[in-house]
């Protein structure tokens, strides 16, 4: 076993040999980088496994947390590379193949470079064939990892075949980095301007459209104003009816008192001749009998003068008491009558009163509704007015609003003019960047284990984005 484990050191010896990364310090003016870009992460190795004869590194996701402390850096992905005798002490973080994603890769190897973590130091310590020794652990036992900028030589030396990072291959700095990032500036700048100059115009256009709101809210206060006044003039009209309705209703009821209490001394007088009658019909009984008595007497031949004059009184009597009943009830319907036309005249009199309040209102009435007609047709005039300006406010804002939302708002492209499909986020509605740089936020999302987010108000996503048409605002 000794000697299978001396073999396999020496072995990995003259591999690591082969691998050092060659002296050279890069320089954003050297003609030709490696694309996509690549840092190599060196002294990945941990231990010789002796059962399986392989040699054991770091994995990915060790590597990728070891990345992640790096907050200015998104890388693509991590590969961990491997041979004959297993993990070669070496990974490959690859990078987008843009020009953010070349910037983040020489960040991250400018870190590297000043924790001394560069080419360079690695350069110091690569020949020491123990995994474990100075230089390649701290001393609490954790592994002391080393990064570069991928050379050419580097990768034909790390990924000849290209089987790690698809396609690579070497393109000039100027036409990969620089051009696309001066034109990026300029388009940049570029949608800036324009969007300060809409927006001035739609602040311009929503002063407008607030001062034609103050002028309606001025003219539904006078309106108001008015309706208020007409309230005002409809309640003192109620009032005043309510108060000759209730002087109509008092004088109604001192009628009715009246008339009442004239019935009640009619009827008292009634009953009292009533009484009076039955009284003089009792004499009359009286009478009759005695004069049946004096007519017995008469028959009897005593006092036949006395008789005969007391029957003329007796007649007399009669007479005089059908003569005052008659003009008591003569005095009764004349009374009557003198009632019936005050009560008429009263009638006549409160019709007219209230016919005339009818009158007195109904112009009053008419005066105010063909005045607040008048009024309205004046201010609904101004209403549309205030529509229409509002109307055309309303349409350059919209057309502003689809012009803004016609750019990615990460790659600042016009996604009309380059025919890319929109990525529609469901949870918050928007759906103003490209479908290219949604997927690659959504991957970045992924890969960094949380919840994707819109990138316009941050709302997290439950699903994942729709694609839609690019002229969806046109």
């Amino acid at each position: 076993m000794a000697e299978q484990d001396s073999e396999a050191e020496a072995s990995h010896t003259q591999e690591g040999d082969l691998h050092r990364p060659f002296k050279r310090k890069f320089n954003d003016t050297d003609d030709t980088i490696v694309w996509p870009p690549v840092v190599i992460i060196e002294n990945t190795l941990t231990h010789f496994d002796k059962q399986i004869n392989q040699w054991k590194g770091l994995e990915n996701e060790e590597i990728r947390c070891f990345l992640r402390g790096f907050k200015d850096v998104q890388f693509s992905r991590v590969v961990a590379l491997y041979g004959f005798h297993g993990n070669r002490g070496k990974a490959v973080v690859i990078f987008p193949a843009t020009p953010s994603g070349y910037m983040d890769a020489h960040t991250l190897s400018e870190l590297l470079e000043r924790a001394q973590r560069g080419r360079q130091h690695w350069q110091r310590v690569c020949h020491i064939k123990d995994p474990c020794g100075p230089g390649k652990v701290t001393p609490d036992g954790k592994k002391i990892l080393y990064g570069y900028l991928a050379s050419e030589r580097d990768m034909l030396d790390a990924d000849k075949a290209r089987k790690v990072v698809k396609r690579w291959a070497m393109e000039r700095y100027e036409e990969k980095v620089l051009q696309p990032l001066n034109q990026c500036e300029r388009e940049t700048e570029e949608a800036r301007k324009k969007r300060v100059e809409l927006t001035e115009e739609a602040t311009k256009k929503i002063r407008a459209v607030e001062e034609n709101k103050e002028q309606v809210d001025k003219a539904a206060a006078q309106f108001r104003k008015i309706n208020e006044e007409i309230e005002s003039q409809k309640k003192q009209e109620e009032e005043l009816e309510a108060k000759h309705r209730k002087s109509f209703e008092e004088r109604k009821k001192q009628y009715e008192q009246e008339k009442l209490q004239k019935l009640g001394s009619f009827k008292d007088r009634e009953r009292s001749i009533r009484q009076h009658l039955e009284q003089n019909n009792i004499a009359k009984q009286n009478a009759v009998i005695k004069f049946e008595e004096l007519a017995r007497r008469l028959k009897d031949g005593i006092d036949m003068e006395r008789r005969n004059h007391e029957l003329r009184s007796t007649e007399r009597q009669q007479l005089e008491m059908i003569d005052r009943l008659k003009l008591d009830s003569l005095l009764q319907s004349k009374m009557e009558e003198k009632l019936a036309a005050l009560e008429k005249k009263f009638q006549d009199k409160q019709l007219k009163l209230q016919e005339q309040h009818n009158e007195q209102i109904i112009k009053s009435r008419e005066k105010l509704a063909v005045e607040k007609e008048k009024f309205l047709e004046e201010k609904l005039q101004e209403l549309k007015k205030i529509e229409i300006e509002s109307q055309e406010a309303k349409t350059i804002t919209i057309a502003t609003q689809k012009e803004i939302e016609r750019e990615c708002i990460i790659c600042f492209i016009d996604i009309v003019a380059e025919k890319r499909e929109r990525a529609h986020f469901e949870a918050c509605g928007h759906a103003n960047i490209c479908s290219k740089c949604a997927q690659k936020l959504w991957q970045e999302a992924l890969k960094k284990k949380v919840k994707p987010s819109c990138p316009t108000c941050k709302t997290e996503q439950r699903k994942k984005f729709s694609l839609l048409p690019a002229a969806i605002y046109t």
